[in-house]
């Protein structure tokens, strides 16, 4: 028995341990040593070491990269060099072979871990079957989950429009706001200063402070303001048609049962979301601004949008007001889409208000399923 140089601690050289040699001949003893060598890292540097882990050329290769998670599922950062998302797969409902078990609570329970699942590969479109390991560090006092994983095989190339797999996606908004812009709608833009409309990236309110997400807030002067976020999703197999699954989480702090102008500030805000194959804009039709696109009005849904729930959250009208997270169950789209040829489609969501006065949310998560038709 012998020890090695890169046994001891501290001693994982960059020429000896990295993505391009893990890529280019992969195997599960090469694996386990690169992510414990990005463990080691993240413990002796801390928060800061996850932006070289996520970006030096030293752990990313091909389709090989790092990613860190929290023990929640939350993903802090990912060096997926084509799918930002990726980094949070053990969590998605896109991940084939773990039949409901929470992976991600046997790596923190047994402080590391081998998985085996099938998963779309973003470097190629294609599903593919895959070993990850996961190594659980505590940096500074909080516990992390580092891993890293290849592909098996080369899988099976899709047929041009016939798609033979969902496709999901998980977008964690805690990461950042990863693309997605605000719009506001159902408004004249002539009044826009009374509407007092504002969007952001921010730090979420007491209790919640430790994550952040995507702000927006207006007041709902003419009793049917909708206020949105939007975002492009790649990938996709061109030409091909879907039916698409959509669902957030928001964090909101306007208890049930109060009464207010116009509408009930919680059940009289409703949340919505869509997937659309072109971009979705608040367009000028005669002095107001309308959407291109069919989200429907206020409690009613849309042929492009679907109504999740309203922004009601669990406290009564007496109770002092808390901020409190809410998910809302994926709901399907009535009209199915078509991907344009550059494989992209749209994600849309947001709040439709029939409540006569000022309404903020935060949105802290969506999710998205594509299942070819």
């Amino acid at each position: 028995m012998g020890v090695y140089r890169r046994d001891l601690p501290g001693t994982c050289r960059s020429e000896e341990v990295n993505a391009a040699m893990l890529d280019s001949n992969p195997s599960e003893a090469r694996l386990q040593e690169f992510v414990r060598c990005a463990a080691m890292e993240m413990d002796s540097k801390g928060y800061f070491a996850s932006v070289s882990l996520a970006n030096d050329p030293r752990w990313r290769s091909g389709s090989i990269y790092l990613f860190g998670l929290d023990t929640y599922g939350y993903t802090f950062f990912s060096g997926s060099p084509a799918d930002s998302w990726i980094g949070s797969e053990l969590s998605s409902s896109d991940t084939d072979g773990f039949e409901g078990r929470n992976m991600l609570g046997v790596a923190d329970a047994f402080g590391e871990t081998f998985l085996y699942y099938s998963q779309r590969n973003p470097s190629t479109g294609k599903r593919q079957r895959k070993v990850t390991f996961v190594r659980r560090i505590t940096s500074f006092g909080v516990p992390v989950l580092i891993g890293a994983g290849y592909y098996l095989d080369e899988g099976v190339p899709p047929v041009p429009g016939m798609p033979a797999e969902d496709v999901a996606f998980t977008v964690d908004f805690h990461r950042g706001p990863q693309g997605f812009i605000a719009g506001f709608a159902d408004y004249p833009p002539a009044d826009a200063e009374i509407y007092e409309l504002t969007s952001d990236y921010r730090r979420l309110p007491s209790p919640l402070e430790s994550q952040s997400a995507l702000f927006i807030s207006g007041v709902n002067r003419s009793d049917d303001l909708f206020m949105f976020f939007k975002g492009p999703i790649s990938g996709l197999s061109p030409g091909a048609r879907y039916k698409v699954t959509v669902g957030v989480e928001i964090a909101t702090d306007t208890p049930a049962g109060c009464v207010g102008v116009g509408g009930a500030p919680g059940e009289s805000v409703w949340i919505k979301a869509g997937v659309t194959d072109v971009e979705p804009l608040a367009v000028l039709d005669g002095s107001y601004l309308r959407m291109n696109i069919d989200v429907g009005n206020q409690s009613r849904g849309g042929s492009q949008a679907v109504v999740l729930g309203d922004i009601a959250n669990s406290r009564s009208c007496e109770q002092a007001s808390r901020w409190e997270l809410k998910s809302f169950q994926g709901r399907t789209i009535p009209t199915p889409i078509s991907v344009a040829p550059d494989g992209r489609a749209w994600l849309l969501f947001g709040a439709d208000s029939g409540f006569e006065s000022r309404t903020s949310i935060y949105f802290t998560r969506a999710s998205v399923t594509f299942t070819p038709i």
